[in-house]
């Protein structure tokens, strides 16, 4: 019994089940956020896009998951505001670290939309040891991006006009941050994050447990 309760709360921090301070209580080094595309708010966790497909949103929490990980997903409502998100990120990452987390323990990873989330969080924790994943998060790089801190990984599909390089949000970013980047070139454009591909997600995984990744192709 005590088994199937562990599973249970388990699997209810990795869909986002349990939110605020019951998620957080529950999660366990390393953690990572993850921050859901648009279309999620607007279809639900197995939206579809006309354009990219399925949306595989609980293949890729299970794949994050992998290996010991803790996932914090909470499903946004549609028409969500990115500042209040981003404020609710800020103050989750501060709970986990109250609670005896170490701040580079915890990733926050975000898609899209979700990423832009995660780059307004970036900016306001200014924690350059807690890590961030963009994924295909910066647009065509005309709009202006506050200066971020921490240990930021940018993933973006060269094919994909929504999402592309972070590269001049990278150069601001604050004293003591690490980044890199990496580009995909899987033809998919911004649906190469839409499933739980290994090109993208070895890298994330990576990220996540502070390893070395392997150089850009």
């Amino acid at each position: 019994m005590l088994r199937s309760v562990e599973r249970t709360i388990h699997l209810a921090i990795a869909i986002g089940l349990l939110n605020g301070a019951a998620a957080v209580a529950q999660a366990r080094p390393p953690v990572a956020i993850y921050l859901h595309g648009r279309i999620i708010e607007e279809q639900g966790p197995r939206a579809i896009s006309p354009v990219f497909g399925p949306y595989a949103f609980h293949a890729i929490v299970d794949s994050l998951r992998a290996g010991g990980v803790s996932v914090i997903a909470d499903l946004r409502p549609s028409g969500a505001d990115p500042s209040q998100w981003a404020g609710r990120v800020v103050a989750q990452v501060d709970s986990l670290t109250k609670a005896g987390v170490d701040p580079a323990n915890v990733t926050v990873v975000g898609f899209s939309k979700g990423g832009g989330i995660a780059i307004l969080a970036a900016a306001r924790l200014a924690r350059p040891e807690v890590g961030f994943v963009f994924l295909g998060s910066c647009g065509d790089g005309s709009g202006e991006f506050p200066a971020v801190s921490g240990r930021i990984l940018s993933i973006f599909e060269q094919s994909d006009s929504l999402g592309q390089s972070c590269r001049g949000l990278l150069r601001r970013a604050g004293a003591g941050s690490i980044t890199e980047e990496r580009s995909l070139a899987t033809g998919l454009g911004h649906g190469a994050f839409y499933q739980p591909r290994s090109d993208w997600l070895s890298l994330v995984r990576a990220w996540i447990r502070q390893r070395r990744l392997p150089p850009a192709g």
